[in-house]
């Protein structure tokens, strides 16, 4: 069984769709921890925000196969590889086995308007309680 911070680490791969940067999966579930006021018992420290309790989740994923690590180029030529995570198709079909706990919808609508921020659209939040 999964417990919630796994879980939500799943839920938010799923919902971005693609490899995403280790270190900006910290910046992510801290935004949503924010925005959905969603209490797990995470210590986040600095800016961009880091949270040594979401690296060993990530690590525990990686190990029971739900994620996968992945080295990818950096954008800068100092920058040999920077390490990504990705749902693996056994992390989807856990993900899948699970009941839903109710703020996937909104998961799904934050990185909406990332993608739009992204293409430079203007972006209205809806606030849901």
């Amino acid at each position: 069984m999964l417990d919630d911070t796994s879980y939500l680490l799943l839920v938010i791969l799923k919902c971005y769709g693609r490899p995403m940067e280790r270190l900006t999966l910290h910046r992510h579930l801290y935004r949503i921890l924010e925005r959905t006021g969603l209490k797990l018992d995470l210590k986040f420290y600095g800016k961009p925000p880091f949270s040594p309790q979401v690296e060993e989740k990530v690590e525990e994923l990686i190990n029971k196969g739900l994620l996968k690590r992945l080295y990818m180029v950096g954008p800068l030529y100092t920058e040999l590889y920077r390490e990504y995570v990705r749902l693996t198709e056994k992390g989807r079909e856990v993900l899948d086995s699970v009941s839903p706990k109710g703020f996937e919808e909104e998961i799904e609508q934050y990185f909406e308007e990332v993608r739009a921020k992204s293409r430079g659209e203007k972006v209205e939040r809806s606030v849901q309680h």
